[in-house]
């Protein structure tokens, strides 16, 4: 902040209010009147105090603030009075209890600054305190460090969760549902395959016209239900492995596209399989 006389800073702040410094020798709670033991180069000539400033020497058990009313502003019928408290030499005080008891001073004494209810406002409004609480602490060894830290991670939540995301990308998803029907192909074709090969040595008949009589003495019901769950996953493997085609040429990639083309994508298969079970 550039340092300006208070002359220039009130006339910058276009007000036509009278401005006050005061300083303290504090002893204890006592503190000289206003106004009293101000240094000679610090009567308010200039703000803030120059560095060339020296503070003025108190007695050995006192302490010098130095105080000032740099704005007042009126709000709701209430006059707020804001407070500069500058500390001239070391001190165990806190010095906002200092500008307060200097501030109690002036107000005792109403001037043309001060009206009688100002000051009473003025006091109302609290200043702000610093706290200090101790902290306890506990010296735990390596082992009990490790299983405290294995408890606190146990009550992490699961992230990402698949709850947070839209029930269209999670559960419907053309992407995770292709994987998952290529998967059932392939492991299917090792299953049966390896059953296969091991069909004479464990006396089964997976011979095609075994494997004929024994789905044809099935229900009608059966029978589709049965069609349906291999013709499905067919379908939408296959519909949707033409999707990615597309996506691998860079159409499709609009965010409304994909969702219109993942509905799509379900209608088309499910009719497919429907006509490959009953149909075919």
């Amino acid at each position: 902040m550039p340092r300006l006389s208070a002359h220039d800073y009130l006339k910058k702040r276009k007000g036509k209010r009278e401005k006050f410094w005061w300083s303290s020798h504090l002893s204890g709670d006592q503190a000289a009147a206003p106004n009293q033991s101000m240094h000679s180069n610090c009567r308010g000539s200039h703000w803030p105090l120059e560095p060339r400033c020296r503070p003025c020497r108190g007695d050995s058990d006192g302490q010098l603030y130095s105080a000032g009313i740099i704005d007042l502003k009126s709000r709701n019928r209430r006059t707020i009075a804001t407070l500069l408290v500058l500390c001239c030499q070391p001190t165990t005080m806190i010095a906002q209890r200092a500008g307060l008891t200097a501030l109690r001073r002036v107000a005792g004494k109403p001037n043309a600054f001060f009206a009688a209810n100002v000051a009473k406002l003025a006091l109302a409004q609290p200043l702000t305190t610093s706290q200090i609480r101790p902290v306890a602490t506990q010296k735990i060894s390596g082992d009990e460090a490790r299983a405290l830290l294995a408890k606190q991670r146990l009550n992490r939540p699961v992230s990402p969760h698949l709850d947070i995301y839209d029930k269209q990308q999670t559960w419907f998803g053309g992407s995770a549902w292709q994987r998952i029907t290529g998967s059932a192909f392939s492991g299917g074709l090792y299953v049966f395959a390896t059953a296969y090969l091991a069909a004479p040595l464990l006396g089964w008949h997976l011979e095609s016209a075994s494997l004929a009589a024994a789905f044809g003495a099935l229900p009608l019901a059966a029978k589709g239900a049965l069609k349906f769950l291999v013709a499905w996953p067919f379908a939408f493997h296959a519909f949707n492995g033409v999707r990615h085609l597309l996506f691998d040429i860079g159409v499709g990639f609009k965010r409304q596209t994909i969702i219109k083309t993942g509905w799509y994508l379900w209608g088309a298969s499910i009719v497919g399989g429907l006509y490959l079970a009953f149909f075919l």
